[in-house]
């Protein structure tokens, strides 16, 4: 899954939920990597914050076996990186995913002009 499509898809939930999300991400300050400054970080205070409201909201936690898909929920939601991608190479993926959610928020911003 491209790193473009798993913002997309984490960017038209955060539209349903919270319409104007995008007024209250500071890019300047926008760091994938950290708990405070990453995407849920700064609508929620804290990473943690900001994935209890979106399992809260509907985002699935298990699937039909009762196994955990959250995290790969919030991974291909483009919310958070899986321990392995991050293992593999930290900065380039967070570099990547903050790249794609600069252009969406640019271009949320844009359209509301």
């Amino acid at each position: 899954m491209s790193y473009a499509s798993r913002v997309n898809a984490g960017a038209e939930f955060l539209d349903t939920l919270e319409p104007g999300w995008y007024d209250r991400v500071d890019l300047r300050t926008l760091d994938i990597r950290n708990t405070y400054n990453c995407i849920l970080g700064q609508l929620f205070k804290h990473f943690a914050e900001g994935e209890k409201y979106l399992l809260d909201a509907g985002a699935p936690q298990h699937d039909e076996y009762g196994g955990c898909v959250e995290r790969k929920w919030l991974d291909d939601h483009g919310f958070d990186l899986t321990f392995p991608e991050y293992m593999n190479g930290p900065h380039g993926h967070a570099l990547w995913l903050e790249k794609r959610w600069t252009q969406a928020i640019n271009k949320r911003i844009a359209v509301q002009a």
